[in-house]
């Protein structure tokens, strides 16, 4: 056989079990080299959303995982007991998901798994996230040299050095190199196709065989390898990563790929990088398929893949006129498992008539939204005047601009009220038209949006002179980076780090107050407090101001005796009967406080709804005349319409008294800083982990079902953001669970939701009836 022939039937076989042994490898960034130093054999494995998933589905039923990680756990599962371990990489908490799904599975159904390990290299490119990420790569070394088989090689040769076992990588990948050069040249030898065979048949060879057979294909000028169909055409492939070549050869059948650079790679960058800012990858990749003379570039986006179809809507307006931009979808497509959905109306259309307003039975919640009203006005007004003002993530360390007196709106919060006024279709319209994606993150999108429209509820969103952000998706980058364009503001993020313990508390909630600095992990603890420092100077940068210390310390003990309040109320909430308010009430004024955590009105505020929480189980007040049905909501808040919570408390006694924001305000936030303790570095423990307790396996599952518990609920609904592990603790807990495809940023839930739910309590009160 030519080494074509070889290459082929390898790239053919490449999702073929093959021999047991090694460390199956999952995830964006490439970790064979540390396998190979370890004197291990490095298995990629290569997801296909058509996969079949029996032994997934025997052990975790329609968990709602997407098709290409159904079909990457599948893979695992089907070679449990035959290799030494399984690595996973990542560079977002997003990619340690399919670490997380199957530390859960080995914990919640006892199926004995490899070895597991995750790799979490987070991108910006600055030394503390350097730093970072070589102390994670050190902790996998030493995880792989303690696997059987393994004969770690000298830590102090280069990883580059073709002496050592990670070089045939090094090497491997210099002749890829020369592959992408000859594809770029005037006269390619092979087609795109046969290049895409080549690159991708590593994934079952192992990198030295790829290296062998590369090498011959290199000595004898590409001979064996079919030629281009068209070398008068070029074209240039992008966008998400295919794990096969056959959109290359579809393409191939109307011009020649000159540059497949679909994951980024042959361009010597990384578009799923969360580093990147917006429109560099496509500045980048518009230059590159210009200087290969390609008239046509043809973008894929897969639709789980916001980073490429953020990109997608970028290239729209960035690319020049004589590039001709092709949007398409990926070759093969499978339907997400799991159970069918009733159909839903898109962003914020109505199915009926405009949903009821809600109603509130706590006093402070309306006086709390008149409060939010004031403090708005004179926060606007300050920026108005000229002082800088700072729009930041709900995961940032707010603190710090409570300490230094910066007023500050948060984006989640802006989306909230912008969905309350039902502006948010007109907003992603204006997205859409400036050419970004709208149906990308649009609920972090309401600032931009905003500005771009130049409106918006109360008077409009200042121009922020700082932005805030921390980097959970590879989304977040780009756009806090594109509205920091567009307004001229200083942007100062933090990383997102991931867990990466095989073993997490399962009381997280009773340990994080006074015991943050064992609870959570080192190395993540560490690199956001680092970053803390950097955040502090650009904020001192901005406003001239100089951080006082003491005046920190009140801040956190103020916020630790609001966390503290709402703990209380929570407790008294859970435990009444019947429920003296619902999360209509208690979203509001639990979350309007939480926006000016650290303050005197803030810890007063939660004291006052705790205060009135007692009054009304003292005079046996409760939402509804008779309770007889508990629920609680999985997912972010219907803000724009919070009337779909108070459907059915007339009808049919359901109150939905759990919420996420109550529940997280009690057991996320406080931390006590004991003498001798580093007040920042706590700051950074309540930051580290917020997320992990709302979507991460192994955090969300347990408290949501303790959650439950302690309210003592009769089932919960979920929305489309509900984390599917969570869904599932709580099924297997005995919480019936409706799955409702609503996105949180619709106006009006319509008639079909609501439909649903009725239909869900009417089963729930006939259940109990007939018993």
């Amino acid at each position: 056989m030519t080494p074509f022939d070889r290459l082929l039937a390898a790239y053919a076989g490449r999702r073929d079990p093959g021999p047991d042994g090694g460390v199956l490898l999952l995830g964006p960034v490439p970790a064979a080299h540390l396998v190979l130093d370890a004197g291990l054999h490095p298995v990629e494995l290569v997801a296909d959303a058509a996969d079949p998933t029996p032994r997934l589905d025997a052990l975790a039923g329609d968990v709602a995982l997407p098709p290409r990680e159904r079909s990457l756990v599948e893979q695992v599962l089907a070679r449990t007991g035959t290799v030494a371990g399984v690595l996973s990489t990542g560079r977002t908490p997003a990619d340690a998901g399919l670490f997380a799904v199957l530390r859960e599975l080995g914990r919640t159904t006892g199926t004995p798994l490899p070895p597991l390990a995750h790799l979490d290299l987070p991108g910006l490119d600055r030394a503390t996230s350097a730093a970072y990420r070589s102390a994670r790569v050190a902790e996998v070394r030493r995880w792989l040299g303690g696997l059987p088989g393994a004969v770690p090689g000298p830590p102090d040769v280069d990883p580059s050095d073709g002496a050592r076992p990670g070089g045939v990588v090094a090497r491997r990948d210099a002749l890829l190199a020369e592959l992408v050069a000859e594809r770029r040249s005037s006269a390619p030898r092979l087609s795109g196709w046969a290049a895409a065979v080549v690159r991708r048949a590593g994934a079952a060879m192992g990198p030295a065989a790829h290296l062998e057979l590369l090498q011959a294909l290199v000595d004898e000028g590409y001979a064996s390898a079919p030629t281009p169909l068209h070398p008068d055409r070029r074209v240039v492939l992008a966008g998400s990563a295919q794990d096969d070549a056959g959109l290359v050869a579809e393409v191939e059948a109307d011009g020649l790929v000159v540059l497949d650079a679909t994951d980024g790679a042959e361009l010597g960058v990384d578009a799923t990088r969360p580093g990147r800012p917006d429109g560099e990858f496509v500045d980048q990749l518009v230059r590159e398929a210009c200087d290969c003379g390609a008239t046509v570039l043809v973008h894929v986006a897969r639709a789980d893949d916001e980073v490429a179809r953020w990109d997608a809507a970028r290239l729209a307006v960035l690319a020049p006129s004589d590039l001709e931009v092709v949007l398409r979808s990926p070759v093969r497509t499978a339907p997400q498992p799991g159970p069918a959905s009733a159909p839903r109306p898109a962003g914020g259309a109505r199915t009926g008539p405009p949903a009821p307003r809600s109603r509130k039975v706590l006093t402070v919640a309306e006086s709390y939204t008149a409060y939010q009203r004031e403090w708005f006005a004179e926060v606007t007004g300050r920026a108005r005047e000229g002082e800088p003002f700072a729009v930041v993530g709900a995961d940032y360390p707010h603190e710090l601009l409570r300490a230094l007196d910066i007023p500050y709106v948060v984006t989640q919060w802006w989306a909230s009220i912008v969905g309350s006024k039902r502006m948010t279709p007109g907003n992603l319209a204006a997205m859409a038209a400036a050419g970004y994606a709208p149906d990308v993150e649009p609920y972090s999108a309401q600032g931009l949006a905003s500005h771009l429209v130049g409106d918006g509820p109360w008077g409009g969103l200042p121009r922020p002179a700082v932005l805030g952000a921390a980097l959970g998706t590879p989304v977040t980058h780009r756009l806090y980076s594109a509205w920091a364009r567009e307004t001229g503001a200083r942007y100062l993020p933090v990383e997102r780090t991931a867990e990466s313990r095989a073993r997490v508390s399962p009381t997280w909630w009773a340990d994080l107050p006074e015991h943050w600095d064992d609870a959570v992990e080192a190395p993540r603890l560490d690199l956001l407090r680092a970053e803390l420092d950097g955040v502090v100077a650009g904020l001192e940068q901005v406003t001239g101001r100089r951080l006082d210390h003491d005046r920190l310390a009140e801040v956190l003990e103020l916020a630790n005796e609001q966390a503290r309040a709402n703990r209380e109320a929570r407790d008294l909430l859970a435990a009444a009967r019947p429920a003296p308010a619902g999360v209509v009430d208690t979203m509001p004024a639990t979350m309007v406080p939480q926006w000016h955590r650290g303050t005197v009105w803030a810890r007063d505020a939660a004291r006052a709804l705790r205060d009135e929480l007692v009054d009304r189980v003292a005079a046996g007040q409760g939402v509804v005349a008779e309770e007889r049905l508990r629920l609680m909501w999985v997912g972010r808040g219907m803000w724009g319409d919070t009337g779909l919570y108070q459907h059915l408390e007339a009808s049919h006694g359901a109150v939905f008294v759990w919420s996420m924001y109550l529940g997280l305000a009690a057991d996320g936030y406080e931390r006590r800083c004991a003498p001798g303790q580093d007040p920042l570095r706590a700051l950074a423990s309540r930051f580290v982990v917020m997320g992990d307790e709302l979507r991460m396996p192994g955090w969300a599952g347990p408290w949501h079902v303790e959650e439950a518990r302690r309210h003592g609920v009769d089932a919960a609904v979920a929305i489309a953001d509900a984390d599917p592990f969570v869904v599932r603790a709580l099924e297997d807990a005995g919480v019936p669970v409706l799955r409702l495809g609503l996105d949180n940023t619709a106006h009006d839930a319509g008639a079909v939701a609501r439909e649903r739910l009725e239909e869900f309590v009417d089963g729930l009160l006939g259940a109990r009836s007939a018993r």
